[in-house]
């Protein structure tokens, strides 16, 4: 998938006194795949059934948090990368998420193998960032000033998902 394919450094051979030229196609079917699969499993929107008052809250949430749209992103990442991290909280009233990329956070395991935090890191006009997500706070750190230093704590109304493919 990186462009280095072992036919493009083929030489040329002779056989029967003749030279020949291999011919050098690489077909990039990688993409094409992925949109497939991803257009393949999200076609059809969610059906939800139960009681009616429950479903109508449930689809106003998605509709406002636009999740149709932010599913198809969630398993693009999973397809690509193999995993993705999701969090939702509450924005002026409005459910949303954020997504995480792989390359952005470090996953912590206890002794059972079960996730109880997730570290996000990433650095900004030369300041490193550092957002601790576990199940109860959310804690976002900063080195600004040479030390890293808590500089917000907010409570963790969602959990968190981790998206393994």
């Amino acid at each position: 998938m990186n462009g280095n394919h072992k036919i493009l450094q083929k030489q040329s051979y002779k056989y029967n006194g003749k030279e020949f030229e291999p011919k050098k196609i690489v077909l990039q079917y990688a993409k094409t795949l992925l949109n497939f699969q991803k257009s393949y499993l999200l076609q059809n929107p969610i059906t939800l059934t139960g009681d009616e008052s429950v479903v109508k809250r449930y689809q106003k949430v998605n509709r406002k948090g636009k999740y149709d749209r932010f599913n198809q992103k969630i398993l693009d990442k999973v397809l690509k990368y193999g995993r993705v991290a999701e969090y939702v909280y509450l924005d002026r009233g409005v459910i949303k998420s954020k997504l995480i990329h792989t390359d952005e956070f470090v996953p912590v395991y206890n002794e059972h193998n079960e996730l109880i935090a997730v570290i996000e890191g990433f650095v900004h006009d030369g300041i490193s960032h550092y957002i601790v997500y576990d199940d109860e706070v959310v804690r976002r750190y900063n080195d600004k000033g040479g030390e890293i230093r808590l500089i917000e704590q907010n409570a963790n109304l969602s959990g968190f998902a981790d998206y393994l493919s």
